[in-house]
């Protein structure tokens, strides 16, 4: 399960806060989220994610890219992405 919040916090920036396990259709639901803000600037933060499966690496790898795109990740994400 994933808890996915977004904060907009004007000037076209907005923070997507996600909680919890970062696995299967959850994935996919991410994604969403962040399409949805195509126009804003994005903090992603992942502070609170406690298990990211191998296509959530392979999804955040790919999102860290993105101009955009900003991740803030705890030490245990972090390690996943390297």
């Amino acid at each position: 399960m994933l808890r996915i919040e977004a904060e907009a916090n004007g000037s076209h920036e907005t923070t997507i806060r996600a909680t919890g396990r970062l696995a299967g259709p959850w994935v996919a639901e991410l994604q969403r989220s962040l399409a949805s803000r195509d126009d804003d600037t994005v903090v992603l933060d992942l502070t609170d994610v406690s298990f990211v499966d191998r296509d959530g690496i392979e999804f955040l790898r790919m999102v860290r890219r993105e101009p955009r795109i900003s991740l803030r990740c705890s030490a245990f994400v972090t390690a996943q992405l390297m």
